[in-house]
This record gives structure tokens, sequence and C-alpha cells, in this order.
């Protein structure tokens, strides 16, 4: 009887379970009425607190939750409504929230907008209203930014004609809308501008003023081969070097620190000239023999300072080279991006789907995890040098499908994307 996993493995959902006390009756104790609305100071950020998006895809309705990855303890929510994405200031001061809402929760009048709080108590300080009914509602990450001078916020709209939103965040406002056709989701590049992947392998690039109007805009010439292999959006990023990782296990590094962006040249996560493993391999590693493929929501991160980067991997034997760019992997391997080698490999307990690293000297990888035999998922705590598995997060809420790391070196706070898969 075979042990490998199937190819589309079921995503259980982890449930809080009410915890109730029973007194006796003549021993009752009245409780004070609770006060509504009221936020609480949560102190000074950890090295390795974390953000996640507890969503529920039943009701189209989330809430980014902060978690402390060192005790997996919950510490504060804030409200995220439909299909969110959450961008941090680069002081660790406040983050945005961009977001739906309908009127009748998934009918009636429609609202996009993002939401402004602060991270000393998690406070709404504002809200800036969208045009109607043109934010992208995706599962993908870089669905907005934050533009480096940290003035403007961008939002990529999907109707499904394509286009960019500006946000003011200093004047609290929208500033304008761009059309951006055949181009999609949003890569920060130079001091206020956004790169667009399109539809032919290029990135189309735009450039803001100081007022937040377009102030020039190119097109770059392919970079790679959409017809011949290609590139996982969620890309991860070494300062302003971002690195996507192709379908097909190769590596294309993108630099956009200036007005214009530089590619350099793609390099190889694993050895294209891998035989298959015949069946006596491959039953004797349990599958493990390769070739390796990545793949996974969010299969990539990095760590800065370390030079790291950080994918999910798994064998095509498992996956039956199936939809590959989505399948869970048994390990994380770790490459250094100086050397372009693989310098470690990290074995999960299970199957993982989505990785974060924090920024820190001594780092952790968080990941969303499932049992091979059981299904049961859980956020898992890893040391990201030594690879040992730390912890995990069981009652998280919903399941965890998507990571984005969002931490800037300095800055202890990252971001966990979480989404919900109902049970059936």
């Amino acid at each position: 009887m075979s042990t490998r996993p199937g190819r589309t493995m079921c995503m259980s959902l982890a449930l809080a379970v009410a915890c109730t006390s029973a007194f006796p009756l003549l021993a009752r104790a009245e409780l004070a009425a609770e006060e509504l609305g009221r936020s609480l100071s949560v102190g000074p950020p950890g090295d390795h607190w974390s953000y996640y998006l507890d969503f529920e895809l039943g009701t189209f309705n989330g809430r980014y939750v902060l978690m402390d990855a060192d005790t997996t303890d919950y510490l504060a929510h804030v409200s995220a409504g439909q299909m969110p994405t959450l961008d941090i200031a680069p002081d660790g001061k406040e983050i945005y929230v961009t977001s739906t809402s309908y009127e009748y929760l998934v009918d009636g009048d429609r609202h996009d907008f993002v939401t402004i709080f602060d991270t000393t108590d998690y406070a709404s300080q504002g809200r800036i209203e969208l045009p109607s009914g043109k934010r992208a509602l995706m599962a993908s990450l870089r669905r907005s930014t934050l533009l480096r001078d940290s003035r403007f916020l961008v939002v990529y709209n999907y109707t499904p004609a394509t286009s960019l939103s500006v946000v003011d965040l200093e004047r609290r406002e929208h500033v304008m809308d761009v059309d951006t056709p055949g181009c999609h989701l949003v890569y920060p590049t130079g001091e206020r501008g956004v790169s667009m992947l399109c539809g032919d392998g290029s990135l189309q690039t735009y450039h803001f003023g100081e007022a937040g109007k377009l102030r020039a805009q190119e097109r770059s010439k392919p970079f790679f081969d959409p017809q011949v292999d290609h590139l996982k959006t969620n890309a991860a990023a070494i300062g302003d070097t971002w690195y996507f990782v192709s379908y097909s296990g190769d590596v294309y590094p993108v630099d956009l620190s200036g007005e214009s962006p530089r590619f350099e040249s793609p390099w190889a996560l694993v050895d294209h000239d891998k035989k298959p493993a015949n069946i006596i391999q491959a039953l004797f590693t349990m599958g493990k023999a390769g070739p390796w493929l990545p793949g996974g929501m969010q299969l990539a991160a990095t760590h800065e300072a370390r030079g790291e980067l950080y994918v999910i991997m798994h064998p095509i034997f498992w996956s039956e080279s199936k939809g590959d760019h989505d399948f869970p992997g048994p390990e994380v391997w770790v490459y250094d991006i100086r050397s372009k080698e693989r310098v470690r490999r990290i074995k999960s307990r299970g199957v993982v789907m989505s990785i974060n690293v924090t920024p820190d000297d001594a780092p952790v990888l968080t990941a969303f995890g499932a049992d091979i035999k059981t299904e049961a998922t859980r956020l898992e705590v890893y040391d990201a040098i030594s690879g040992k598995f730390l912890r995990e997060m069981v009652e998280y809420g919903q399941a965890a499908l998507e990571f984005e790391p969002v931490a800037q070196p300095g800055n202890a706070l990252s971001l966990v994307d979480a989404t919900k898969e109902n049970a059936q």
C-alpha cells in the first residue's frame, strides 16, 4: 500500500473550542458590564511578533491577528473585511489595511477603502475611501504596496480591466487612478514608483510626482518567457532586489532600486538534468529521490542580513508533476544569494504551504503546515538557522494558506496571510 501523499490534500480546519465553567446557582456572582470599543496598549514589538490573516471564505470577512512566534500567544487583532492586504509603515507605528465590504455582507452597495491603525493600541485612525468596485479581490499578495517615501500607497485594481489607485496617506485621500492594460500586481520601484508584471514577460514601471500624480512610465523588454516558464508572483525581496521563482525552479532577480528595472541573470534552484527516480529508488526514499521542484502559496522568503533565500520544495513523485507550482512541500531549501548555492535543508514535520522568516539576528521561520496522515493544519515555528522545530499554534483561527514577508530590518513586525477552506 503506497504511503505517498495524495496530490490534492484537503486542508482541514482548526476549530476553536469554547470553554465554559459551571458554578452553583447560589454562588453565581454578577459580572461587570464590558466596556466596548476599548483598545489596550500591547507594548513595544518583540523580535518575532507576526501578523497573520484569519480569513473566513464562508462570509468573506477577515481580521489581522498579531501573534508572538516565541510563545504562539495571541496579542491583538484588527478587523480586515474582504480579501484584505496589509502594509506596515517603515517605523512600525502604523499599519494600512486595504479592504472591501458590502452592505449585506456579500451583496448590496460595495465599499473599497484603506483603514489606518495605530500599532500602539490598534485603534483606527481613519478610513480613506477608494473608487468603489475596482479593487482586485484575489488571493495574490502583491495587490498593494507602500511607495518608498511612505507617503503614498498604491492599490491594484481588476475589473477585469487593470488599473492602479494612488492614495495619499499624509492627506488621507485618494489621489488618482491610472489605467494599466495587460499588467498586474505591484512592486515598489525607485523613490516613488511601482513596477507591474505584464503578459508578455516584461515589466511596466510607473513613477509619481510629489503630489502623487503620474510623472513618467516605461516598458521594459521581456525578461522571461511566459510561454515557456511562468513566474510565481509572490516574490521575496532583499533590499531593492526582488527574487521571482519560476515554476521549473529558476530564480529571476530584478533590481528595482532605480528609475528603470535592472535584470540580473537567472540561476537554478535545482539540477535540471536530474533524471526522475525509478520505482525502486522512489519506494526506498518515500518518493524523495527527486527531482524536486518549488511549490506552495507563498513559497519564498528571505533574510537580508544573512543574504539567504528560503524556498518550499517537494519531490515530483508526490505531486505526479501536476500542479507543482502550488503543491506543498516537506522541506524548505535555503540558498546563499551570493554563491547561488544551497546551504542547508529544513525538514518540516509534515508539509508546508507558506513560509516567512523574521529579519532579526536569531531568525525564526514561520510556516503553515499540515500533517500528512491526518491533514490537521497548524502554524509552525522553526529555528531558521538550525532548522529545529520549536513550537506550533494549533488554535490560530482558520487555515493559513499564505504568508507575506513585510518586515524591514530593524522593524520587528512581519506578516502571515491566512485563508480558510471550508470543510466538507
